[in-house]
């Protein structure tokens, strides 16, 4: 076998292990899938009250409920509140543009204030801001 049949076989069996890996999501999937998964085991360790089935959540369930190559950023957003005091609320947002101007907070505080949220945390694709 010459190199390039070793090179061609190998970039071969990675392109049919990559999935798999990523429990069958595409790139950005998997790597929302990550973030949402991490940031729910984040707030319970934090005392915030997230349900099992969050914190849990496998890829295949992610891809189900969110979807897999076009997920709307908005579905990912989280409302949860401490576990000793209901009033204490944080939402996490996950917005759609790369860097996050005046418009998009107005409507985060204008969701937050019909809420009765003080906390908002935003998951940006450059970043978080608090």
């Amino acid at each position: 076998m010459t190199s390039m049949q070793i090179d061609s076989a190998t970039v071969d069996a990675e392109a049919l292990v990559a999935p798999a890996i990523r429990g069958g999501l595409s790139p950005s999937a998997a790597r929302l899938f990550r973030v949402y998964r991490t940031m729910a085991n984040l707030l319970e360790q934090r005392g915030y009250m997230v349900p099992k089935d969050l914190r849990e959540i496998t890829p295949a369930q992610f891809q189900q409920k969110f979807g897999n190559d076009s997920i709307n950023r908005e579905t990912l957003t989280l409302l949860v509140e401490k576990a000793d005091d209901e009033h204490d609320q944080l939402f996490v947002f996950f917005p759609e543009d790369e860097k996050v101007g005046v418009k998009p907070i107005k409507v985060y505080t204008d969701r937050m204030r019909a809420e009765g949220t003080i906390v908002l945390s935003a998951l940006n694709r450059g970043g978080v801001f608090l």
